[in-house]
């Protein structure tokens, strides 16, 4: 299995897209309900007060994709 360093460019790039595409699922995954509803913005800012483990997880995948955004633009 090649590394990120061993992979050409295109690869590289496709990699750090297809990750940027999985946290943008995964901070769907915590927007949507059980049944099927997305939270708005001020219910979604409830439940981090209530669960501060839930508003760290999604502040981490927020931090993820930005620094792969930053990656994908530094990338000739």
């Amino acid at each position: 299995m090649k590394t990120i360093i061993e992979k050409t460019k295109w690869q590289q790039k496709e990699q750090i897209q297809k990750l940027i595409r999985v946290i943008n699922d995964r901070i769907t995954n915590i927007k949507v309900l059980d049944n099927g509803f997305i939270m708005t913005n001020k219910v979604l800012r409830i439940v981090f007060k209530e669960h501060p483990q839930i508003h760290e997880k999604w502040d981490n995948l927020h931090n993820r994709k930005d620094k792969l955004k930053r990656l994908l633009w530094k990338l000739p």
